[in-house]
């Protein structure tokens, strides 16, 4: 597979690997301008998206402002909307107690919360955000993934550690031999997944 890899890159160098989880959300694209949050979307079908930026307002740990006296003229982070573990329990019990039937699943029930007409209802909900990549950048120039995890703190925001706290359980590596997979899991069980 390794061999695979360096043959299609034309390269004989070794090829560094980034492991990362994956969150089964909803895929949303975060735009700011001069550090002002002004556009929210979903994926849609990969062109366009759903412009759901009221909704995300409303999502606690999405900041509305980036902290600093510099921010970028342009920057959009991409991530995903879920239910916590805990947030989605929560959610089902409150549906049952109100007479509603309880959500099949976490994944579809972060996307039905996105397409709410009414933001205050997508506000009562304990949805989080969970970034995995930079899509736009402007004024700095990122070579690979593992960069935009790296420069993880390069903007702080106001209710996250940063705004590209990216993926913070990320790994590189050299080789997929080797990666302590249980330990992996753990952590990400311990971030609430």
């Amino acid at each position: 597979w390794a061999e695979d890899i360096r043959k299609r890159l034309g390269t004989d160098e070794t090829v560094a690997y980034v492991l990362e989880p994956k969150i089964d959300g909803s895929a949303v694209s975060l735009v700011y301008e001069e550090g002002a949050l002004v556009r929210g979307a979903t994926r849609g079908d990969g062109e366009r998206g759903e412009d759901v930026t009221a909704n995300l307002r409303t999502v606690e740990p999405i900041p509305l402002r980036m902290r600093g006296d510099s921010p970028p003229a342009r920057a959009e982070v991409r991530g995903e909307i879920y239910f916590p573990l805990a947030g989605f329990e929560r959610f089902n019990e409150a549906q049952l107690a109100a007479g509603k039937k309880p959500a099949p699943n976490a994944r579809n029930a972060a996307a039905g919360s996105l397409r709410q007409l009414n933001p205050a209802i997508t506000a009562e909900r304990p949805l989080s955000i969970f970034v995995y990549g930079v899509g736009i950048l402007e004024g700095h120039e990122l070579g690979s993934q593992w960069e935009a995890l790296e420069h993880g703190a390069f903007y702080e925001l106001d209710n996250l550690v940063a705004i590209f706290d990216v993926n913070r359980l990320g790994q590189r590596g050299e080789t997929m031999h080797g990666w302590d997979t249980a330990s992996y899991l753990n952590r990400a069980k311990a971030f609430g997944c």
